[in-house]
């Protein structure tokens, strides 16, 4: 392979896109030693999902929403997506500047070590023909490797292939460019049919078929060729093709007539057409066709194509999402028409006649519902209802199911148009169609649903999926032996052998088993999040308080509101927190929560949003009226890995928002901005002195406050509230529990308890009480760093602390697993010159404040605020900084 050349080279990826081919270039070159920029007009929040898959490589970097000029002049190679354009005016600035330019594809054909390339395309059929003609080899014995157009992108197998192995290459129009590009072809090609698809890029239908026979257009007289004769282009084919031409008469029953090809799962005319032209190349080959066959007989499908993916009281559901052509959906609906389908079609156009898609089911009278989008609209004006138009998924889908409930038929998801606008790209509309058949199982068959092995009750569904520690997909068995008869989960079912053991249990593969639990917990309490104006807030530090100043601020102005935050949980005057143990209650106490503030007539919720309940999905499903951040400091990066991926984690709140707000004084401000979707608008929360209250500073020191309070104010003011209403909801607030609590004691002293357990949080309140206190009075504090957490911010908490503090008390805070001297040490590195006193004991750390303490002096105890507990080996041991402070200091 002749790929060091690019050790240390500049190699620009255009276009990450979703599907996994720019994933997988970003990937090949950066552990090449590249140097790597990836350049996308999309934004980090269209591409999460992609981002995620890279995060762990440092030699990449990122140019999002746009592209620059300078970064196609200066690369030393450019990978080009197939779906970036050939005459795009950035590649055109490269080639202008003599920089080489590439698919992935060239790539691979450049540097594939094996000759032994069967490339297969064609507008439909390619897919399956490409797996069907892998499982033929395979069931040969032949070293055989699959690769190409169906998610399975080249560069991530090209290291695994030896000489001597066959590749099976499925390849859109799109990457046969990259064979005229470098006028090579694979040693087999295969070319199934062609009708019409991509108007929208190609000048004719003719110019869409030309550009496929890249795929034999460069073979020499001793590469092989098959073309199937029913081709509309098959005359100008023949006079490009140069290799031993084999016509494929797809339509003659005897050929192969001793197998029976009915036998097989695959359903349609089309599919036994595939599997003539399968056959056709296998016998050419020399394999054992009777093996073949038994290959064949027992292949399943291929995912998002005719796809069985289950049923709802015995109604099957078929995914065909990656049916994108009219041709493609006419072919399904011969494969049903004798099972009374309800389609789901229509999507987005690409320059397609639906005029005989809408003919045929008028002729019929098929059933059908329609998916919002430009094909749609051609589908109406060529005669289909428009009564039967949806934009909401989920209830076209239950509207496919209760019609096919009705005439006994089956839902079959066929659209034959593009994806874009309700969904991302035709697999998220496939998965997306899977997650809410299971969602409609649940709620049409009453089966009980849980994601914790343990609860499972006989007959109930249990959801699978793979968590930061541990993979539930582990537990699969124990729910089954516990009485599940239904299992969700991430994984294919292939990749599942403990499954062959339990025949009888019924597996839905779902793309995101956090998601979907979520999505069936609003089910299961009524969608209760969309009767409810919502408003979230996250950050770093000032979350709480910035919450509990909205909800104070509604509630003044008469407005019937809830709030959840990390102290308190209440709406409506009850006082709900009780048994929630975390900032963002997981999926079923949150959604059971919210139906009963929709049933008490609560209008407003104020949610508090942590970075762990957005990256775990807790909050899926919701939609928020607005989202505030208050600031991003480095936390948590145990868990997120780095601050930037904290950043983006924390922003992923702006992506289920109407409009962001921020606070232009806080910490990670503009990398946060950055991460806001570009149809969401923003406002800055800036700090504006006129409102805010007289009295304000008495309860809330420090200029953090008045960034939180700015921030409130601006939400607020944004829901229609005026300045006198938000600044009566300012000055009547009361201070949460455990930020900045003043301790009332019989000693003459100022006793604060506060949550501060971030270096910026305890700069804060250090510097504010410094502005309050006066000169002759100290100010001791006591604090500890948690165990297993965030090692990295001890040092920095132990500078701050001795620079701003006059005497520093360390102690514990939540050791966990870790020894409290190992953390106390930790902690005073970070001012060697310093004379800390190190306690471990934290009851004992607070009676000696006291002991340094004189009258009107300033004792500051922080970490643990509002929390009622403390972690040692695991176990939760009653601990209330609030109460030892009472005790302490009123004795």
């Amino acid at each position: 392979m002749d790929l060091d050349r690019y050790k240390n080279k500049k190699v620009l990826i255009m276009g990450l896109g979703v599907h996994g081919g720019g994933c997988a270039a970003a990937k090949f070159f950066a552990e090449l030693g590249s140097q790597v920029i990836v350049t996308d007009l999309k934004t980090e929040a269209d591409l999460a999902s992609s981002l995620e898959k890279l995060k762990h490589y440092s030699n990449i970097t990122y140019i999002l929403g746009e592209h620059r000029e300078e970064d196609f002049k200066n690369a030393d190679l450019i990978i080009r997506n197939p779906g970036v354009p050939k005459e795009s005016k950035f590649l055109k600035i490269a080639y202008d500047a003599g920089v080489e330019v590439q698919m992935q594809e060239g790539i691979f054909f450049l540097n594939c070590p094996s000759k032994n390339v069967i490339g297969i395309t064609g507008t439909k059929g390619k897919t399956t023909t490409s797996y069907l003609i892998y499982e033929c080899l395979k069931a040969n014995g032949v070293s055989v490797i699959l690769a190409g157009n169906m998610r399975k992108p080249v560069l991530d197998v090209l290291y695994d292939i030896k000489p001597d192995d066959w590749v099976v290459l499925e390849m859109s129009s799109w990457q046969c460019e990259a064979l005229d590009d470098n006028k090579v072809s694979p040693h087999i090609a295969v070319v199934t049919n062609i009708s019409e698809d991509h108007l929208n890029r190609y000048a004719s239908y003719k110019d869409y078929a030309l550009s496929k026979a890249a795929i034999f257009k460069y073979q020499n007289q001793n590469d092989i060729c098959f073309l199937n004769k029913d081709i509309e282009f098959l005359s100008d084919y023949k006079n490009i093709c140069s290799s031993e031409l084999t016509e494929v008469n797809v339509n003659d029953e005897n050929k192969f007539s001793k197998y029976n090809f009915l036998q097989t799962r695959l359903k349609g005319s089309h599919n036994i057409k595939n599997m003539r032209i399968v056959f056709t190349v296998a016998e050419k080959l020399n394999l054992d066709l009777d093996k073949c066959f038994e290959a064949i007989k027992t292949f399943k499908g291929v995912p998002y194509r005719l796809e069985e993916i289950g049923n709802i009281n015995g109604i099957k559901f078929i995914n065909d999402s990656a049916a994108t052509t009219v041709a493609a959906s006419l072919s399904a609906i011969e494969a049903y028409e004798n099972e009374n389908p309800v389609l789901i079609i229509g999507g987005t156009d690409k320059q397609l006649d639906y005029a005989p898609f809408a003919q045929k089911i008028l002729e019929t009278k098929l059933n059908y519902v329609l998916l919002k989008g430009t094909a749609t609209e051609k589908l109406i004006a060529a005669g289909l209802d428009s009564s039967l138009e949806y934009d909401n998924f989920y209830d076209a889908i239950n509207a496919a199911y209760l019609k096919a409930k009705e005439i006994n038929g089956v839902v079959l998801l066929s659209p034959g148009a593009a994806s874009f606008g309700m969904f991302k790209h035709e697999f998220h509309r496939g998965d997306q169609f899977k997650t809410i058949l299971v969602e409609l199982k649940v709620r049409y068959e009453n089966i009980l649903f849980t994601t914790d092995s343990r609860k499972i009750t006989p007959n109930s569904l249990f959801i699978a999926y793979k968590g930061a520690i541990n993979d539930a997909h582990a537990y699969i068995e124990s729910a089954i032996k516990n009485g599940a008869k239904y299992i969700a989960g991430e994984k294919l079912i292939e990749d599942l052998p403990v499954l062959k053991n339990y025949p009888n249990i019924e597996y839905f593969q779902v793309s995101d088993g956090r998601e979907i639990y979520a999505e069936l917990c609003a089910q299961q309490f009524g969608f209760p999040q969309k009767k409810l104006k919502i408003i979230g807030i996250t950050g770093t530090d000032g979350k709480t308080t910035t919450s509990t100043f909205i909800y104070n601020i509604l509630k003044s102005a008469g407005r019937k509101v809830g709030l959840i935050s990390t102290v308190a949980a209440y709406y409506n005057d009850k006082d709900i927190s009780t048994g929630l143990h975390t900032t963002t209650p997981d999926a079923d106490l949150l959604f059971k929560i919210l139906k009963d503030m929709v049933d008490d007539g609560v209008e407003y919720l104020v949610l508090e949003i942590t970075s762990h309940g957005l990256v775990q999905k807790r909050v899926h499903g919701i939609h928020l009226i607005a989202a505030g951040i208050t600031n991003i400091t480095p936390e948590h990066l145990d868990a997120h890995g780095t601050y930037e991926q904290l950043i983006k984690d924390k922003s992923k709140i702006f992506a289920i928002s109407d409009h962001a707000f921020l606070n232009p004084k806080g910490k990670g401000f503009e990398e946060a901005k950055k991460q806001i979707p570009q149809n969401i608008p923003i406002t800055e929360a800036v700090i504006d002195e006129n409102i805010i209250p007289q009295n304000f500073s008495e309860n809330y020191p420090g200029d953090y406050n008045l960034q939180n309070a700015s921030l409130a104010f601006a939400i607020t003011k944004y829901l229609g509230l005026s300045i006198d209403q938000i600044k009566n909801g300012l000055q009547n607030t009361k201070p949460p529990v455990g930020r900045f609590q003043y301790v009332e004691n019989n000693k003459n002293l100022n006793v604060i308890v506060d949550f501060a357990h971030t270096e910026n949080a305890m700069r804060n309140v250090l510097s504010a009480v410094k502005r309050l206190k006066k000169d002759s009075e100290k100010l001791i504090v006591v604090f500890g760093c948690a165990g297993e957490r965030d090692k990295q911010k001890r040092p920095a908490m132990g500078k701050t602390a001795s620079e701003l503090a006059d005497i520093v008390i360390i102690t514990a805070e939540d050791p966990r697993s870790e020894k409290i001297e190992n953390i106390i040490e930790e902690i005073s590195a970070g001012n060697s010159n310093y004379s800390f006193v190190k306690i471990p004991d934290r009851n004992d750390a607070i009676k000696k404040s006291l002991e340094l303490a004189s009258e009107n002096d300033w004792i500051l105890i922080l970490g643990k605020g509002h929390e009622q507990s403390m972690n040692f080996n695991g176990t939760e041991h009653d601990w209330s900084d609030i109460e030892a402070a009472n005790r302490i200091f009123n004795t």
